[in-house]
């Protein structure tokens, strides 16, 4: 109804002035401070209730331990911000080995617990840190993981 009325007034000819909208806040966790420094970038950060996580690496000799540890990584950021991992709502993933990273799927399967986010996985010829199989970037929004009423 505002709308209309809003719209009635401005077809008349009358100056409207609405208030300014303001940008919603962001919330920025700095967990790799000399990093992101050097890089110039942040891990993480929320704007309106969307969290953006940049690429995650996880430690270990197997993409499977890499897998697993990218996710415990991730899913302690979530954890920051109040959300889990059934509030990712889109992943990617690069990775230099997709065979190998579809060999982990599994570990994979059981960090999202049954949830299912929108995901794409690249493979690419090398990553940023020495040693690292995988790199995983996510999206989520606070609080959609939560049961809905039926």
């Amino acid at each position: 109804m505002t709308r209309t009325v809003v719209a009635l007034i401005a077809a008349l000819g009358i100056p409207v002035i609405l208030p300014a909208q303001q940008p919603p806040a962001q919330r920025v966790e700095h967990l790799y401070p000399d990093a992101e420094a050097q890089y110039g970038y942040s891990q993480a950060v929320e704007v309106g209730g969307t969290i953006y996580l940049s690429g995650t690496i996880g430690g270990g000799a197997t993409m499977e331990e890499q897998v697993r540890a990218a996710y415990a990584k991730i899913s302690m950021t979530l954890a920051r911000f109040g959300a889990t991992m059934k509030d990712v709502v889109k992943e990617t993933v690069y990775t230099t080995d997709m065979e190998a990273l579809d060999a982990a799927n599994a570990v994979r399967k059981a960090a999202y617990g049954g949830h299912a986010p929108a995901a794409t996985w690249v493979q690419i010829t090398r990553l940023l840190s020495k040693g690292a199989l995988l790199e995983i970037d996510v999206t989520a929004v606070a609080g959609s993981g939560a049961p809905r009423a039926p």
